[in-house]
Formats: structure tokens, C-alpha cells, sequence
């Protein structure tokens, strides 16, 4: 399970079935992403269906090679051989399950962006001196914020990041401040937004009865992709807080922002498919986070999580096949 064998079947297998449900209508359902904050929103970047997936489907072997590199960088995952092939193979599993590679939008440049931010903290693990890359974090957010609301919660993840890799201070502080506001100072400036161009997005939880919400399958997918995190991360947590600081530090970012993002997609039901992508990213990175713990054994908890969540999937996408032949 951990070869890069299984990973590479997984992400055919995820590859094959997006582009088949793409093509077939399938994915159709997910809802447009009508939260521009100023700037004209992702899904309407793209006219065509087509184009519109093959630019999520690049976005995310963008992700798969940032979670290799990342990995590779940082040695998140120890005691695995071939461990970053098995996460960036499970995000793409998840991502073919909830249909979420099936379209560009917001949700495409909001994972690009996490992976982006967490290469750059962990690079400043107790290096206070180097503000500049903190300042790239928080105009990537700044600037996502003016396309999405949904990046505005991640400020505050990325804050609570500097605090956990012992960074904040004042110069820190002043590199949040100037990140964030920076792109929309530059934007105005240059008359690209306007201030009447803002309006305040509607948010829909899941528990409002007039919510429109998403299609059933991808639901579904979701709820079993934050079941498998909660249990899989708090797993971890036993393993990971007996280890030391940058360890914790490392795990502790990956945490805070898989909280915040499936708080997110409980509170604002209705724009799911936008966290469905980082949702996936966590997931998977605490899935093969403790299958590395618990690989001796045969049926250890990490290889139980990894065939029940294949095996759900894989009925997901059958389910994904009815759907079209009965169409």
C-alpha cells in the first residue's frame, strides 16, 4: 500500500474517472462560485467545460508535485519510503471521489496557495529575520481574498502558522498587516476594483432549511473525507505531541488549517466544492501520517483507514457511473 505502485493505480484511477465524469455531465451539479470580492470570480475564467477541467486537473498534479517536494523538503512524513507518493496519490483519489477535480474554481487556487504558504513557513521554522517571505503568504491570501471570501478565514490560519513556527513578532506582524492589504491597495490605486464592487456574500449554513445544496454524491464524499480526518488526525496527535518542537510545529499547521477548513464547510454548506480541495490535502496528508506509524502491522489503523476510505470511494465512483447511464 505505501509503493509507489498503489499510488500511481490510485491516481490513474482518480484521472480516468474525473475525466469520464466530466465529460459525461456528472460533475455538472457543483454550483457556480458567485463570491467575487471585487475581482471577477474563477469559474468564469474559463468558458468551455473542457478547458475548465483540464485547468483543475493541472492544478492538481501542481498539488501532487508540491506535496512531493514539500515532503521531500521538510521530511513530514518519516519512516515511510515513497510516503509523499501516497499522500499526493490520496488527495487525487479524494479529489475524483468529490468531483472536485472536475471544474476550476476558487477552490483550485485556495489549495495552490495553502501549499505555497506552507512551503514558505516551514522555511521560517525559527527564523524571524525572514519577514519577506512571510509578507508573500499573506499577499497570496490578500490577493485571493479580492477573488474569494473564502481565503479570508485563512489569514487567520496562516497567523496562527507564524505563531507556531516561532516567528511572530513585530517585524512579523507588520508583514501580515502590509501582505494583506497591499493587493487591494495596488488594485484600487490602479482602478482595476472599486469600492462599490464589494458586497457581502451570502452564507449558508448546512443546517438552513432553503439551502441549495450541493449534489448528493459530493456531499457524501465530503462527510466520509472529514470522518476519515477527524479520526485519522486525532490518531496522529497521540504519535505526534510526543515528539519534538519543529515536528509538532509541522504537524500543528496541517492541523489548524484541517480544523478551520471542515468548520468552514460545515458553516458555509453552500460553498463546499471551494474547501473540498484543502479538505482533501489534510486528509490525506493525516492518512499517510499514521499509516507511516502504524505500517508494521498488517492490519495497523493507517491500513484499515486507507482500504475503508478506497473502498468508499471506489463505491462513489460507481454510484458516479449509474448517475450517467441513467441520465
Amino acid at each position: 500500500m505505501g509503493s509507489r505502485s498503489f499510488a500511481l493505480l490510485l491516481v490513474i484511477a482518480s484521472t480516468a474517472m474525473t475525466i469520464g465524469g466530466a465529460y459525461a455531465g456528472a460533475d455538472a451539479a457543483l454550483p457556480p462560485d458567485n463570491t467575487g470580492f471585487g475581482l471577477t470570480i474563477p469559474s468564469r475564467w474559463i468558458d468551455s467545460p473542457e478547458l475548465s477541467m483540464l485547468a483543475a486537473l493541472g492544478v492538481d498534479f501542481a498539488v501532487m508535485a508540491g506535496i512531493l517536494l514539500l515532503n521531500r523538503s521538510f521530511n513530514l512524513i518519516r519512516g515511510l519510503r515513497g510516503a509523499g507518493w501516497l499522500f499526493a496519490a490520496l488527495y487525487m483519489l479524494m479529489q475524483g471521489a468529490t468531483g472536485a477535480a472536475g471544474q476550476f474554481t476558487g477552490g483550485s487556487l485556495l489549495v495552490l496557495v495553502a501549499i505555497a504558504s506552507f512551503f514558505l513557513l516551514y522555511s521560517v521554522y525559527q527564523r524571524p529575520d525572514m519577514a519577506r517571505r512571510v509578507l508573500l503568504v499573506f499577499v497570496m491570501l490578500g490577493a485571493g481574498s479580492l477573488i474569494d471570501y473564502g481565503f479570508i478565514p485563512y489569514l487567520i490560519v496562516m497567523a496562527a502558522g507564524c505563531v507556531q513556527m516561532r516567528v511572530m513578532g513585530m517585524r512579523c506582524i507588520i508583514a501580515m498587516l502590509a501582505g494583506t492589504l497591499v493587493p487591494l491597495w495596488v488594485l484600487w490605486a490602479f482602478g482595476l476594483i472599486e469600492p462599490c464592487s464589494f458586497s457581502m456574500p451570502e452564507v449558508v449554513s448546512i443546517f438552513a432549511p432553503e439551502s441549495h445544496r450541493p449534489a448528493l454524491r459530493l456531499v457524501t464524499a465530503t462527510v466520509v473525507v472529514m470522518a476519515a480526518g477527524i479520526v485519522t488526525g486525532l490518531l496522529d496527535m497521540l504519535q505526534v505531541y510526543a515528539r519534538n518542537a519543529r515536528t509538532r510545529a509541522f504537524f500543528g499547521l496541517f492541523a489548524v488549517t484541517g480544523i478551520m477548513t471542515m468548520i468552514l464547510s460545515v458553516i458555509d454548506f453552500n460553498h463546499i466544492y471551494f474547501y473540498a480541495p484543502l479538505l482533501n490535502v489534510c486528509t490525506a496528508f493525516f492518512m499517510t501520517l499514521l499509516y507511516s506509524f502504524r505500517q508494521r502491522g498488517s492490519l495497523g489503523a493507517g491500513t484499515v483507514a486507507i482500504s475503508l476510505v478506497t473502498v468508499a470511494f471506489a463505491v462513489l465512483y460507481i454510484w458516479k457511473i449509474i448517475n450517467v447511464l441513467m441520465s
